[in-house]
């Protein structure tokens, strides 16, 4: 007895949707180049690379280790907590809220500030400001951070440090990652013209 082309072929769908699925459901997924959604709560902590940079250091549930990735753009899941916790020596890590998008400009990965100006960086640190500041220690400190639906941001509190700057983002829906939604497309096409092909 023959099996129907179209029973196979669905199989294989279905087949390849739930490990897809479950690809795409990993805690942390890059969804493009210096962007990460960490949709479950995780523990940062955070290396720097001298007055450059923050290296953020977290491991997933699912016991997998993200080390050491530079100034990150950090997609939060509403309804999670994280922690940041800084694990070197000097540079105060301050989350700010969206007001510092008037002096921060760049891209993922490359966010700088614009100002040195003290004043104007602690104006915009959330409040309480020794809630949302992780001072540098071996270890130092730990923030926690369970926030509503907004753009934050991350700086060094050093104001010369510009360069140690990036942004926190909490949605309500994580995000898709490009690679998984590529992956899915190219594989629904392949199976769909084999589809094709044994039904004519």
């Amino acid at each position: 007895m023959s099996t129907s082309p179209f029973t196979s072929t669905s199989f294989k769908i279905v087949a390849c949707l739930l490990f897809l699925s479950a690809v795409s459901h990993a805690s942390t997924t890059l969804v493009s180049p210096s962007r990460y959604a960490v949709t479950q709560g995780v523990a940062f902590t955070l290396n720097n690379n001298g007055a450059s940079q923050f290296l953020f250091n977290w491991t997933d549930p699912e016991g997998t280790s993200w080390t050491n990735i530079p100034n990150p753009t950090l997609v939060l899941t509403l309804g999670q907590t994280y922690t940041f916790q800084r694990i070197s020596s000097f540079h105060p890590f301050a989350i700010m809220n969206d007001t510092a998008a008037n002096f921060i400009t760049g891209t993922d990965g490359a966010f700088v500030r614009t100002t040195s100006d003290s004043t104007t960086i602690n104006a915009a640190i959330l409040t309480p400001t020794t809630d949302y500041t992780a001072q540098p220690g071996t270890p130092g400190n730990t923030i926690s951070f369970a926030q509503t639906i907004e753009t934050y941001w991350y700086t060094c509190t050093v104001p010369s440090h510009t360069g140690m700057t990036g942004q926190l983002s909490v949605i309500a829906i994580p995000e898709p990652s490009v690679v998984g939604l590529v992956a899915m497309g190219l594989t629904l096409a392949a199976l769909g013209r084999r589809f094709i092909l044994r039904t004519k």
